[in-house]
């Protein structure tokens, strides 16, 4: 560990592999938005059936759009330009506002799940680290890989024992 000023940088190892998140994991909110985007535009320029009004009537409507075309474009392309590089010791999970390191002893639970809805599946890794902390990562490419690092984190913290839960009857 060495002091970079005030914040304290851990050396997480080597780069073992890079997952991106994808296009399709912002679904339908990029057809909502890309329609508000739109509507505000036409309203602004005056097309349609605006025309006839002017343009102190339609500017409210139009900025509204504008404000929801921009929130429903928000998650998609939070989605869209998120990176996880896993590291031999850690891993550094960055998205448009922020990054987030974990480090491989803070990794506790991990969990995947597939949901799939008649619009579409995706996949989503929930983690939970041992200070409390739970992230819910949706929307990166090749998951399975993710989730088994994370998964060998957890084991090698726990003893290197899987918990496995067998109902009988």
């Amino acid at each position: 560990m060495r002091g970079c000023g005030s914040v304290t940088v851990v050396d997480m190892g080597k780069s073992l592999s890079l997952h991106r998140g994808s296009f399709s994991a912002g679904g339908w909110l990029w057809y909502v938005g890309l329609v508000c985007l739109l509507a505000a535009t036409s309203g602004f320029a005056g097309v349609g059936t605006a025309a006839r009004q002017s343009f102190a009537e339609r500017a409210p409507a139009s900025f509204g759009a504008l404000v929801m075309g921009l929130a429903f474009m928000v998650v998609p392309l939070v989605r869209w330009r998120q990176t996880i590089e896993i590291f031999e010791r850690g891993l550094v999970w960055s998205r448009l506002h922020r990054a987030v390191r974990v480090a491989a002893e803070q990794v506790q639970e991990v969990s995947w799940l597939k949901h799939q809805t008649k619009r579409g599946a995706h996949d989503e890794v929930k983690l939970e680290l041992t200070n409390g902390k739970r992230y819910s990562i949706v929307g990166v490419g090749n998951p399975e890989q993710l989730v088994n690092f994370l998964r060998s984190w957890a084991r090698l913290r726990s003893g290197g024992t899987t918990a496995s839960v067998v109902s009988q009857r």
